[in-house]
């Protein structure tokens, strides 16, 4: 298995991260480059696994980014058009969540950070009311992505190993496999991006 997720590519990651920090790039501009990212872990990553018949897990997909950005006003069309390289996924999975469960969750992770809060859109300058605001957002931005794209939803309520249970049964069913015989595929260790020593 080969793991992947946003902000990860060899060719990008740097620049985003800091051009995320100085919150000076336009949203087009922004969702450009996380375009670039994911355009050459497309390229790097997940193209040669899967033609090595490994099995890829992508943390996120071009639907994190559709969302975040239509949430920033950058039009729908334009970002599936700036994704239209993509590939369509076997299995997407959305971690269904209602909004007091993330704030409960996000406050224990400490998880409250500019872009998290969405305070680049001015909806409150206030860290916490932006926050609730802008996840509102999100969330019903989601909800109409998992209808366009018939994602799988997962309730995300209940214990992590309850939902990791959830999600289990949901890439079983894919790969048509009994529980006992993932068990022993999940006991060896997955090639993991950018993983070091």
């Amino acid at each position: 298995m080969v793991i992947t997720s946003l902000c990860r590519s060899e060719l990008a990651e740097e620049g985003l991260t800091k051009a995320k920090k100085g919150n000076i790039i336009g949203r087009q501009t922004l969702a450009l480059f996380y375009a670039t990212d994911f355009a050459d872990r497309l390229e790097r990553v997940i193209l040669p696994a899967l033609e090595g018949g490994f099995i890829v897990l992508s943390d996120r997909y071009t639907y994190t980014i559709f969302a975040r950005y239509a949430v920033r006003g950058i039009s729908r069309s334009w970002l599936r058009k700036a994704y239209g390289f993509a590939l369509i996924p076997h299995l997407a999975l959305y971690l269904d969540v209602d909004l007091d469960s993330l704030v409960r969750r996000a406050l224990k992770a400490e998880k409250l950070g500019f872009w998290e809060c969405g305070m680049d859109l001015s909806l409150s300058s206030n860290l916490y009311e932006s926050f609730l605001l802008y996840q509102k957002q999100m969330l019903r931005e989601f909800k109409k992505i998992v209808k366009e794209y018939n994602l799988v939803s997962v309730s995300s309520l209940g214990s992590v190993p309850e939902v990791q249970d959830r999600l289990r049964k949901k890439v079983r069913a894919l790969l048509d496999v009994k529980d006992t015989e993932m068990d022993a595929r999940e006991s060896q260790e997955p090639i993991v991006e950018g993983a070091s020593d």
